[in-house]
C-alpha cells in the first residue's frame, strides 16, 4: 500500500454515492466529444435543413429519413430473472450469436414508411422467398450482411427511385457509404438533395436514431422469445437447435 493513499469500504463507497445522489448506470453514448460541444454543429445543420426547404421548396412527403440497423438472428437478451446472489446467469441460445444482417429502415416526412431493404448473406434467390415477400420487403441477394458502396446504389435506385415529381430531400449520417464522390454522383441523377447529419449528432436529429430503431429491435427480440418457446424448429443430427429460417426471421423484420 503506498503511504498516504486513500482507503475506504465499500460501505462508506455506498453511504458517499447515496448522500451525493449518485448511482451506477449502464452507458448509452460513447463519444469524443461531450454533447455541450455539439450544439454548434447542430445549430448550423437545423439551418442548413430550413436554407434547404426554402430554397428548393420541397413536395410534402419528398423529404426521406434512413437508417441501416443491424438485426440479429440469435438476439439473446442481456437481462434476465434469476435467484439473488447467483454467481452465474447462464441463458439459451441456438448458438447463432454472430450470425446477423442489415436492414435499411426509411422513411417520408409525411409518415409514409418506405419498404425495408434487406441484405441477405446469399447470391442465389429462394422463388418461394421472394414470392412470399414480395411488395414487403427488397430482398438484396448479394451475399453480404454490411452495406458497402454498391448496395447503398442499390438501395438507393430501388427505394427512392428516380421518378418523382419536384425536387427531393434525403437526411441521412456521415457514413462512409453515404459521403463518397460516386454516391454523389449517383444522387445527382436521381434529382435528390442530400442532408448529412454531422458525426456525434445522430442520436440528437436522426429519426431512425431517435424514433425507429430501439422499437423495431426490441420487436425482433420479442419474436425471437416467442419463437424460442413455441415455434417450428429443427434439429441437427447432434441434436443442437438450428437458427430461425431465413423465412421466419424475415417475417419479423415484416411485422416489426
Amino acid at each position: 500500500m503506498v503511504e498516504g493513499a486513500f482507503v475506504a469500504s465499500k460501505g462508506w463507497l455506498e453511504r458517499f454515492m447515496e448522500r451525493n445522489g449518485l448511482t451506477l448506470r449502464h452507458v448509452t453514448t460513447q463519444c469524443q466529444k461531450p454533447p455541450a460541444m455539439l450544439a454548434h454543429s447542430l445549430f448550423n445543420f437545423v439551418m442548413f435543413i430550413r436554407k434547404k426547404r426554402l430554397e428548393r421548396r420541397y413536395p410534402y412527403g419528398q423529404v426521406y429519413a434512413a437508417d441501416e440497423t443491424v438485426v440479429w438472428i440469435d438476439p439473446a437478451g442481456r437481462t434476465c430473472v434469476t435467484h439473488k446472489g447467483a454467481k452465474e446467469v447462464a441463458v439459451k441460445s441456438t448458438g447463432y450469436e454472430k450470425m446477423h444482417t442489415t436492414v435499411t429502415l426509411c422513411a417520408k416526412e409525411n409518415g409514409a414508411k418506405c419498404l425495408p431493404f434487406v441484405l441477405l448473406p446469399r447470391k442465389r434467390a429462394i422463388p418461394e422467398v421472394v414470392q412470399k415477400f414480395k411488395g414487403k420487403l427488397l430482398l438484396s441477394w448479394c451475399g453480404l450482411v454490411w452495406m458497402n458502396q454498391e448496395q447503398t446504389s442499390d438501395f438507393l435506385h430501388r427505394v427512392i427511385g428516380n421518378f418523382a415529381f419536384g425536387n427531393r430531400l434525403l437526411v441521412w449520417d456521415a457514413f462512409r457509404c453515404h459521403i463518397t464522390e460516386q454516391m454523389k454522383i449517383e444522387l445527382k441523377k436521381l434529382k435528390v438533395d442530400i442532408a448529412v447529419i454531422p458525426g456525434g449528432c445522430t442520436k440528437f436529429v436522426q429519426a431512425p436514431d431517435v424514433s425507429w430503431n430501439k422499437p423495431f429491435k426490441q420487436k425482433i427480440e420479442e419474436f425471437y422469445s416467442k419463437w424460442l418457446l413455441n415455434g417450428e424448429m429443427s434439429y441437427t443430427q447432434a441434436g443442437n437447435l438450428r437458427a430461425p429460417p431465413m423465412e421466419t426471421y424475415l417475417q419479423w423484420v415484416v411485422d416489426a
